[in-house]
């Protein structure tokens, strides 16, 4: 699949995937509806922020490479993105249960550069 192609098909994804939670958030009360409604709700926002971070993460790839895109920050943005998309519903999650102080923020916010640090690492010495 071209990167034209992949672009596309993220976008229209994305796009339902925002339709779904918009209609998550308007059509489904959690009160009632119990675990299923608060799975739907973070699972339509995992899926949207995921496509709308990796177009993100797409656009300043190809600014930085002067529209020179391949494999590589293909696969770049999408890691990114599954993080971005991760931190922003878990710190959701923690503040729909009262657990966000700004040191819960920062020490998720290393956790996870320590990770993203680990993986560079990694993928730098397997080429």
């Amino acid at each position: 699949m071209s990167i034209k192609r992949y672009t596309v098909a993220l976008l229209i994804g994305t796009l339902l995937m925002w339709i779904a939670w918009s209609g998550v958030l308007m059509f489904v009360d959690p009160f009632t509806s119990g675990m299923t409604g608060v799975v739907l709700f973070y699972a339509t926002s995992v899926c949207a922020l995921v496509g709308t971070f990796a177009l993100i993460g797409l656009g300043y790839h190809a600014i930085r490479t002067r529209g020179a895109l391949d494999e590589h920050d293909v696969v770049v943005s999408f890691r990114h993105a599954i993080w971005y998309a991760l931190v922003v519903n878990f710190a959701l999650y923690l503040q729909a249960h009262g657990l966000l102080p700004w040191t819960n923020i920062l020490l998720f916010i290393l956790l996870f550069a320590m990770i993203e640090l680990l993986l560079l690492y990694r993928s730098q010495r397997k080429t």
